[in-house]
């Protein structure tokens, strides 16, 4: 009798011990969530253009409260980049996650199995050369050709895996063998491409949050919610698949079969993410191993915190450049001349009561094969301002305001002329505008006459 009083205050001790350490880890996960939205509300309220947190949170969830300025940029400008942030950074971090899990690796992440490289090859080929993998709108090349090449490279890699006797050991060397091969095409492409082309093909793979709009995030958003059900359906089998194959086949699970399927869904997520905001290499390999110090291997707890540190590390990257760096820096010691061209943005009072703004986004040009300007975009510009356009001769200052302007190289000067509601520069509110384009002295002036209601 006391041998069974005793055995049960065992398992009485037990279960209190579990529900204490799952109560610790949705503490965890609670903590993670509200450091994530601290940080998405600063990455909102940081940038050229100041705000107080508060005035974030009514912009937020009572946009009429707050000045049309504060809506335009809160909304229009920097809640596309904040929300990007947190997708990419829970899709890599899922992708990193999963492929330490079935891979057996702890140094796993997209970047092992050369998923990021090939959507680089990719880029670059677009970037460079003006090869387009997949007929699709301008704007979209450079992405679309990251995502085909990734996909490619995972494909190959998982029909590798289909064949007989290939272990684990096997696909992580054919990944490591893809970075390479991948890393040898990239040199070999700038070491063909003109100046501009290297430039535009090295600022890619650093990533940038600036890549980001609406469109990319809808659609990194919607893989992300497609494919985390999937992985989390498969939660149990997962975490069985970290005690080895061998325990894991005695409690059911297929090994092989789960591995290539996980294989394929982190490989869409990661292409996805990379392929909208270039070569971002920490998240996918430190996010993972964060949350396995906090809530362990449970895959219950282990999803979700991978996602949420994921999204926190990007968003913390992303506001910590705003902090450190406010402005970007041009290179000042160099051996070429360096030039500035000047574009005045009209002063909103000006302008009848209505604001005004300047935007590029993802302007592109080219001269028969040659790429020109790639994919140029640029922050909102407020009126009042006089904005400096610096870079060296021959580096396509010119052709950046000709194309700004829709001038050619034989009319340089337009009058009265509308933009349209999709145009290159957008203002505010109307998104509606009278301009004329004059030249003098190489330098572009850009003045609205009036803005339409």
């Amino acid at each position: 009798m006391s041998a069974e009083i005793a055995q049960s205050g065992f398992h009485a001790g037990e279960h209190s011990f579990y529900r204490a350490l799952v109560l610790r880890r949705q503490l965890v996960l609670v903590a993670l969530t509200a450091a994530l939205l601290l940080s998405f509300c600063l990455d909102l309220a940081l940038g050229p253009a100041r705000f107080s947190l508060a005035e974030v949170v009514s912009a937020l969830f009572s946009p009429d409260t707050v000045s049309q300025q504060a809506r335009v940029i809160l909304w229009e400008i920097r809640m596309p980049v904040a929300l990007m942030a947190l997708v990419v950074g829970a899709s890599l971090s899922i992708a990193g996650a999963q492929m330490q899990t079935i891979l057996s690796n702890p140094l796993a992440s997209p970047f092992t199995l050369g998923i990021s490289a090939g959507a680089s090859f990719g880029a670059a080929l677009a970037l460079a050369f003006g090869v387009v993998v997949v007929p699709t709108a301008v704007e979209y090349v450079v992405p679309i050709n990251a995502f085909v090449m990734a996909m490619v490279t995972s494909f190959l890699i998982y029909a590798m895996s289909l064949k007989r006797g290939v272990t684990i050991e096997t696909i992580v060397l054919l990944g490591i063998a893809m970075v390479f091969i991948f890393n040898s095409l990239m040199a070999l492409i700038q070491f063909f491409s003109s100046q501009q082309a290297v430039a535009a093909v090295v600022f890619w793979t650093m990533g940038s949050l600036t890549k980001a709009t609406w469109p990319k995030f809808w659609i990194a958003l919607g893989v992300l919610v497609t494919v985390l059900p999937l992985l989390a359906r498969h939660g149990w089998a997962l975490t069985a698949m970290r005690l080895g194959d061998a325990k894991a086949e005695s409690m059911g699970v297929k090994p092989r079969a789960l591995r290539l399927e996980v294989l394929v869904l982190v490989s869409l997520l990661a292409a996805i993410a990379v392929a909208f905001v270039g070569t971002i290499g920490f998240i996918g390999l430190v996010g993972p191993h964060i949350a396995r110090m906090l809530v362990g291997e449970d895959q219950r707890f282990f999803l979700p915190g991978s996602a949420l540190c994921g999204a926190l590390i990007l968003s913390i990257g992303s506001v910590l450049s705003k902090v450190i760096i406010p402005a970007r820096s041009f290179p000042s010691a160099s051996s070429r001349r360096w030039s500035a061209s000047l574009l005045p943005v009209p002063d909103p009072q000006s302008q009848e009561g209505h604001m005004v703004t300047l935007q590029l986004d993802r302007l592109s040009a080219r001269y028969g094969r040659r790429q020109i300007l790639a994919e140029i975009s640029t922050p909102r510009f407020e009126g009042g301002r006089v904005v400096a356009l610096l870079g060296p001769n021959a580096a396509g200052k010119s052709t950046l305001f000709r194309r700004i302007f829709g001038c050619s190289r034989a009319a340089v000067k337009y009058a009265s002329t509308v933009l349209p509601r999709r145009g290159r520069w957008r203002t505010c509110p109307r998104t509606l505008a009278s301009m004329q384009c004059s030249r003098s002295t190489n330098r572009y002036y850009w003045h609205v006459c009036r803005a339409e209601p």
